[in-house]
């Protein structure tokens, strides 16, 4: 028994030895860059990692910044601060990080080493944390959303063409919507008590339902084909039917009459198709 201990003592005293000695001279710079070659193919996004280093059970990044490959200079897309990757049971069968979004949040992503197995994503996202398209203007979301996510990865992560097929839903609570205008008007802001969809991924983005109530209460479903070089030239067919609260009509002035010209029975049916950058608005559902 005693031999025993002596032997489990000396195996300890090694590993905690090595694992120092690795902590103390860990290649930073060389694990950086083997990370930033492993997701060069990523064409359409552009990665700035700060340099890696190791803690007692983690692999951890300052800083990891998401931006445009075409307007690298612009503002990241997404911002994370206190990157990890957890040294767990999980590790040889996928990539487990876990990140905190700047200005509050967290998202977890796991992606399997193997082609066909399954990933998944679980997000709690400050809606302010979100980096909106310049072209729209200054629309400002409020609120939070929980995400949870499981995709099957048919194509290795550097070789994706088009979004791996899975299931999305989201959960969104305290919303508001402000900075929306027409014709040079400024629509009041929209508050949402809460928002819950269902997305179909894949070649297309199937919105099978998104369910909202608050200042307007209503239902959409859709389709939307991504551009990931263009984000903003992205097709999208919707068709939603909205009523619209009357305490948040009052507040529509001059853009009132209009609105009400397009509500039947207190109900707003209507279609939205073409691109992110020129949506066409017709009433009533799409043909």
């Amino acid at each position: 028994m005693r031999r025993f201990s002596i032997l489990a003592g000396s195996v300890l005293l090694f590993l905690l030895f090595f694992w120092l000695g690795l902590k103390w001279n860990f290649p930073e710079e060389t694990v950086t860059r083997f990370i930033k070659s492993r997701l060069e193919p990523l064409k359409e996004v552009e990665v700035q990692l700060s340099p890696a280093r190791m803690g007692w059970t983690s692999l951890y990044f300052d800083s990891v910044q998401i931006r445009s490959a075409e307007t690298p200079e612009g503002p990241p897309l997404v911002s994370l601060s206190d990157v990890r990757i957890p040294f767990s049971w999980r590790l040889p069968l996928g990539l487990m990080t876990v990140g905190t979004l700047d200005g509050g949040g967290e998202v977890r992503v796991f992606i399997p080493w193997r082609t066909g197995g399954n990933a998944s994503v679980l997000g709690h996202i400050p809606f302010q944390t979100i980096t909106l398209p310049p072209e729209l203007g200054p629309i400002k979301l409020e609120g939070l959303l929980d995400l949870n996510g499981k995709f099957e990865m048919t194509q290795s992560l550097g070789l994706l063409t088009e979004l791996p097929p899975g299931t999305l839903t989201g959960v969104g609570k305290n919303l508001r919507v402000s900075g929306i205008t027409y014709s040079g008007i400024e629509i009041p802001p929209t508050r949402l008590e809460s928002a819950s969809f269902t997305l179909q991924s894949g070649r297309v983005l199937n919105l099978e339902q998104l369910i909202f109530t608050g200042d307007m209460q209503g239902n959409m479903k859709g389709v939307m084909t991504p551009n990931f070089r263009t984000p903003m030239l992205s097709s999208i067919r919707l068709e939603a039917q909205v009523t619209p609260a009357q305490e948040w009509m009052q507040k529509l002035g001059n853009l009132r009459p209009l609105l009400d010209s397009f509500i039947k029975q207190g109900r707003l049916t209507f279609t939205l198709d073409g691109s992110l950058a020129r949506l066409r608005f017709s009433e009533g559902k799409a043909e």
